[in-house]
């Protein structure tokens, strides 16, 4: 089972956010991250719009659903998680390397407002699939005011 947290929007977190993936898409795939060390990978990753909701599918095969972490933070959804290299403890040359193992992480902007209760993810055949409901706006019904004068 996959669980969705939802914390509210911290400012000043949501910007060193945006200055640590900025930093990283420029180092690009072989960048590593304070916290580890270890090199981090990305995902691919698709969003979005069908009618009332937002998708966002990510290929992250070979995952254990309770190992892959998704946070909704305001307007910024994280998945993030690490995939075990399932050769890891046998000696071997690469010819061609191209499946990232170890950690990995993605930040998405959002592009319009979700409810953050209405969040739901499932994981199947490798996808990870998450749908946020568009947040309802307000509608604003015109009104006529009647002025003391009109009377």
């Amino acid at each position: 089972m996959i669980v969705v947290r939802r914390v509210g929007a911290r400012p000043q977190s949501r910007r060193q956010h945006e200055i640590d993936s900025m930093f990283l898409a420029m180092l690009g795939a072989n960048a590593t991250t304070e916290r580890n060390r270890r090199p981090m990978w990305r995902p691919p990753v698709e969003v979005y719009e069908t009618d009332g909701t937002l998708e966002v599918v990510a290929e992250i095969a070979g995952m254990n659903p309770e190992e892959i972490d998704i946070v909704l933070e305001g307007d910024l959804l994280t998945i993030q998680g690490e995939r075990p290299d399932p050769c890891e403890s046998r000696p071997r040359s690469y010819h061609i390397a191209r499946i990232g193992y170890g950690p990995f992480g993605v930040e998405i902007r959002l592009p319009f407002q979700v409810e953050q209760d209405g969040a739901e993810a499932a994981y199947e055949n490798g996808f990870l699939r998450i749908t946020l409901k568009r947040m309802q706006g307000v509608t604003i019904v015109p009104k006529r005011v009647i002025s003391q004068t009109e009377n």
